[in-house]
């Protein structure tokens, strides 16, 4: 398209596939085609999917919580609020946006696999008051902000805060998370790590260095990290009233981007020199890096990540990893330090050796758009077989004989399943209470038991041992402290797993004495770094283990006899394994109806110039619902002079698993040049070409995390006339343009990608 309109027109084409049509990666979107359902409450309109009403439930009630506590310190945020709950994508996330409505949706899959989020007493109430934070930081805007959102309405680069750099928007939230629930990133370890490794290490990220996108490890976790614990300390020493003063200056803020003039009005520094004095406290409070255990020796030494090791024979350890240069994949080390490729993984759990040959993993792949599940997979040799589909499978452990125990994911909860070793057939084990979670589960080395850590309703950890031919279960730990990866000592006797009780992971070793009773507990001193998921060799020899470094996680292992513990005795507690789970009412949900976050919210201004003379005015708006079911853009304009005005509509619906459907419609006119009379040579008039055109398309998605198709086919016309300014030019020039023309199309079009 050649003019200005034309071309805005294309850009917003381009933006509206890009808000709808994910790409082929390992993100998902709400499924637009599933059957909605809504209810309101008084600073809520939440929308779930049918089935999931109690998770919505949930998600309002704690949502007004964390309205009333926000609102308690920071201004609230103006109108009702979009909230969506979905179970689309077995991973943890959430995200928030101001415009064009404030709108909150929320992944429900519990992050079992996120170490930074498992503190927790729910998992919707940690997100969810996340999110909101959000809500209330970049919807607040003041001063000529206000005066040009009274014109323009919610448009999206007209909020102040929104050009907040995402240290700042991600701290600020995850400050919140932990101030108003007993959980939330701060009350955990992993953050006060990263900086202590950072500081130990000498490598502490600069403030200009904090990125979403940063290269670095932990990559876009340092804006969350660095970010949440600096806008802590800023809370701590200036006082919690400092930072709604901050955002209050800063939604004030003729340059918003601009942060300094805000946070010297709030805290009485610049943000560098205030990161400086934060960093400085960090670096004080740090000790000399020691061996996280006697005899310590590293295998790995490429840094970024090194997850759950599993020891294959004596000498020769299975572990996945990255080294931030390449994709993720499963490796083979040595207790000498030599490493071996096996394969890419499209995730980091444990690829765990089988009895037969060849190594058993879960990983994440759509399975139809806008949907990513959790599967079992076995790979032998260089051969990958896929075991289930859609089965919502994590954290496998496999028997002697090839039974297999792993984690099946649900909104808001987990349980345990057995898979058949022939058969592949999947069997609950438990269905426990609905906000339980259980994870890593492991057999024991007669396959009688099974290890499991498990998070009751109100944020209790515990690691337990389940007897299936008992129907039992011994608790060997609980506490109110993240208590995770359960593992065997070799002689079946007593389970290894780590224990934040010092507030840093440490490993705890606890006998199984029996179904009642005492029993005892040896915890190793922990290290200011800690260590994560131990692993004993099959001959009782060595402990593997993953430390955090400043560059990563480093795998390393330590003899086992020089491990120096402290004894404790505890007293076990056995019940009996719960059966059945009531299910949840509904009936306070109505049908979903999109029109109320799809009427139009805010517009930009047109201005430019007309073809030969006068100036064009108009207006564009985009809209979308939460769902991502409906999205169009449009966009008019009209020259001062009242004649040959453009205009365009773009939709998309995406209501079906497939196709995408697209309608697109525009008018455009284009001067082609100027007329000029023979007798002066002076230009008196010009030639333009209106064009009118119509499409209706189909797009047939299908993607997966590491590739991508698609096809799209359609049909639409094009008519193109002449017009002239002034209009009685026209009589006067060739008959070529003094008539219509029409250009029917089919198209087809194909794509695909790879990484």
């Amino acid at each position: 398209m050649g003019s200005r309109a034309g071309r805005v027109l294309l850009r917003m084409i381009v933006l509206l596939a890009t808000l709808v049509v994910p790409a082929a990666s390992a993100k998902a979107q709400p499924a637009a085609y599933r059957h909605y359902r809504t209810m309101q409450t008084a600073h809520f309109r939440v929308v779930v999917a049918r089935g999931l009403e109690r998770e919505g439930s949930v998600a309002a009630a704690v949502a007004e919580s964390a309205y009333a506590k926000l609102s308690a310190s920071l201004a609230a945020p103006r109108g009702r609020i979009d909230l969506l709950v979905s179970d689309d994508a077995d991973y943890s996330n959430g995200y928030a946006l101001v415009s064009p409505t404030s709108r909150i949706v929320v992944f429900a899959t519990p992050p079992i696999e996120h170490a930074g989020l498992r503190l927790n007493e729910g998992w919707l109430q940690l997100v969810v008051t996340h999110e909101l934070t959000h809500i209330f930081h970049l919807d607040r805007t003041r001063g000529i902000w206000r005066v040009v959102q009274g014109v323009f309405g919610r448009a999206p680069y007209f909020f102040p805060n929104a050009f907040s750099p995402s240290w700042l928007t991600e701290g600020l939230a995850v400050h919140e998370e932990s101030r108003l629930t007993s959980g939330g990133r701060l009350n955990d370890a992993l953050h006060r790590m990263y900086a202590r490794a950072g500081a130990s290490g000498g490598d502490l990220f600069r403030l200009d260095e904090l990125s979403l996108g940063t290269s670095r490890f932990p990559e876009g976790e340092a804006a969350y990290g660095y970010g949440s614990l600096f806008v802590d300390w800023l809370a701590h020493t200036h006082g919690e009233p400092s930072i709604e003063r901050f955002i209050d200056a800063q939604a004030a803020q003729v340059v918003p981007y601009w942060l300094d003039p805000a946070a010297r009005s709030a805290f009485g520094m610049s943000f560098g020199r205030a990161y400086t004095l934060w960093s400085d406290s960090v670096r004080r409070s740090v000790a000399a890096r020691r061996e996280p255990l006697p005899g310590w020796r590293e295998l790995t030494v490429h840094g970024f990540f090194a997850t759950a090791p599993r020891w294959l024979n004596d000498t020769t350890l299975v572990y996945t990893g990255g080294d931030g240069r390449e994709t993720n994949a499963a490796y083979l080390v040595t207790t000498s330090g030599r490493r071996t490729r096996l394969g890419r993984r499209n995730s980091r759990s444990a690829s765990v050796p089988m009895p037969v040959g060849g190594f058993l993993f879960a990983q994440i792949d759509f399975t139809e758009p806008d949907v990513i599940r959790s599967d079992l997979y076995v790979q032998r040799g260089g051969e990958v077989t896929r075991l289930t589909r859609g089965a919502r499978l994590i954290q496998p452990d496999v028997r002697g004989d090839g039974e297999i125990v792993a984690v099946q994911l649900g909104p808001a909860r987990s349980t345990l399943v057995r898979v058949d070793a022939r058969t592949h057939a999947i069997s609950p084990l438990t269905l426990g209470a609905a906000d339980d979670i259980y994870a890593e589960p492991r057999w024991s080395p007669d396959g009688r038991r099974i290890a499991v850590a498990h998070q009751s309703a109100g944020g209790r950890f515990a690691i337990e041992v389940w007897d299936l031919a008992l129907n039992a279960r011994v608790t060997l730990a609980e506490a109110s402290y993240l208590l995770t990866s359960p593992s065997w000592t070799p002689d079946g006797n007593a389970v290894v797993y780590v224990s934040e009780k010092s507030g840093v992971p440490a490993v705890a070793i606890t006998t199984v004495a029996g179904p009642s009773g005492e029993s005892e507990t040896r915890s190793v001193a922990p290290s200011q770094s800690g260590l994560a998921t131990p692993e004993l060799s099959r001959d009782g020899r060595w402990i593997a283990a993953v430390e955090l470094r400043a560059d990563g996680y480093h795998l390393g292992i330590a003899p086992t006899a020089t491990l120096a513990t402290t004894n404790e005795r505890v007293v076990l507690h056995a019940e009996t394994l719960a059966t059945e789970v009531r299910p949840a009412r509904a009936d306070s949900f109505s049908r979903y109806s999109p029109w109320a976050s799809l009427v139009p919210r805010y517009w930009y201004p047109i201005i430019e110039s007309a073809p030969w003379r006068g100036t064009r005015l108009g207006a564009i708006t985009t809209g979308s619902d939460i769902a991502g079911r409906h999205a169009y853009s449009a966009y008019a304009a009209i020259p001062t002079t009242g004649r040959f005005p453009i205009a365009g509509v773009a939709y998309r619906y995406a209501g079906l698993r497939r196709p995408l459907y697209d309608f697109a419609a525009s008018q455009n006119v284009e001067m082609q040049g100027e007329l000029s009379s023979a007798a002066s040579h002076q230009a008196v008039g010009a030639l333009l070409k209106r064009t009118r055109d119509v499409s209706l398309g189909q797009t047939y998605l299908y993607p997966h995390v590491r590739s991508g198709a698609s096809v799209s086919t359609g049909l639409g016309v094009e008519w193109r006339d002449y017009l002239t300014d002034p209009g009685e030019l026209l009589p006067r020039l060739d008959s070529a343009f003094q008539r219509s023309y029409t250009f029917p199309r089919l198209f087809v079009g194909a794509g695909w990608s790879n990484v």
